[in-house]
């Protein structure tokens, strides 16, 4: 068993050709892996750079919250691509279920996502997902960070956290290279069918949200919502009934499904 990240082992793995990922750019320790990349990105670094850490120690998920790991136990891994603007929505899709593949294929677990990425397995969150955009004058710049518990402890953080990991639902280890590499894999595949594939009604019939009721806080209007999550627009919005009877449509916000 691989118990520490290692680059020729995650390419090994890998087939002889991918679309997009390209370098691989490991760390022993960073403050966060997102914010190494962005510091040396420009317009001439390629597309599918990708910078992964033995452990973050400023981490950070949506909404500036932070991004809890153990060191050499998870995936923490930032992504540098380089899409079209009028697909970034879809991104956000394309990388939720390459996740969500990858976690199928090693743990043989179901996991769900949250709209609009957060990743769970039996109600706990096991995967973030985190996309900031910078605008160049030659194009996109897309920077896209997922962290993925596979052998961390989540009895080791804060049960504000609400957090699981691989080992906790499989009670077994795992090969860390090994979920990388094929985490790498389906991302690419993902990323390269979006426009081609019906990657929303995926994302859709892999959502958990869908049907419950839920609390909305809305960080462009700075105000909470209640109501029932009915469906989803093709762009990946969140079409809410409010208790009120109107219907609204949220590009964004923290969702907590009500009981």
């Amino acid at each position: 068993m691989n118990k520490k990240i290692d680059v020729d082992l995650i390419l090994k793995n890998m087939p002889v050709s991918t679309k997009i990922v390209g370098e691989i750019i490991y760390f022993d320790e960073v403050e966060s892996t997102m914010d190494t990349i962005k510091g040396f990105a420009d317009s001439n670094t390629k597309e599918g750079t990708v910078v992964v850490a033995g452990l973050q120690t400023k981490g950070r998920g949506r909404f500036g919250r932070s991004w809890i790991s153990e060191r050499d136990k998870d995936v923490l891994m930032s992504i540098l691509l380089k899409p079209d603007y009028h697909v970034l929505r879809a991104l956000n899709m394309a990388v939720s279920l390459s996740i969500t593949d990858t976690i199928k294929k090693v743990a043989d677990v179901k996991p769900t996502i949250k709209w609009p990425n957060d990743i769970r397995v039996n109600g706990f969150k096991i995967a973030g997902i985190l996309i900031e955009v910078d605008a160049l004058s030659s194009g996109t710049n897309c920077f896209v960070g997922i962290g993925l518990n596979v052998n961390s402890n989540p009895n080791n953080f804060s049960k504000e956290f609400e957090a699981t990991s691989l080992f906790s639902e499989r009670l077994i280890s795992f090969d860390i290279n090994r979920v990388l590499s094929l985490l790498l894999q389906y991302l690419d595949a993902r990323y390269n069918s979006i426009g081609t594939s019906d990657i929303v009604g995926e994302w859709k019939n892999n959502l958990d949200t869908l049907g419950k009721n839920i609390e909305i806080f809305s960080k462009i209007s700075d105000e909470k919502y209640n109501g029932k999550a009915i469906d989803v627009a093709n762009n990946g919005d969140l079409i809410v009934k409010l208790t009120n009877g109107s219907i609204r449509e949220f590009s964004s916000g923290e969702v907590t499904l009500q009981q």
